[in-house]
């Protein structure tokens, strides 16, 4: 049996470039969000037991990665730890 090459049921058709710059784009926001977020929770803290890292499940310099990949400003969110 052969797969067709061509239409709608071609198993390894790629989205258009849009719809993949738009699911970066989308994912981006998302997970700048969630570290801005462990972030204001953890009073700035990337690491230690009450660090955004440790709160993320992440290692701490996964997390630095994608602080300056996102263009966080993790200095933004020191002394302002949210009440849990």
């Amino acid at each position: 049996m052969k797969i067709a090459d061509h239409g709608p049921d071609r198993l390894c058709a790629r989205p258009p470039v849009e719809s993949r710059l738009a699911l970066s784009t989308t994912v981006a926001a998302h997970e700048k969000a969630t570290i801005e977020d462990a972030l204001r929770a953890s009073g700035g803290r990337v690491f230690g037991p009450s660090g955004a890292a440790a709160r993320l499940g992440i290692a701490r310099s996964t997390l630095e990665s994608k602080i300056r990949a996102l263009g966080i400003n993790k200095n933004r969110y020191r002394g302002r730890r949210a009440k849990q």
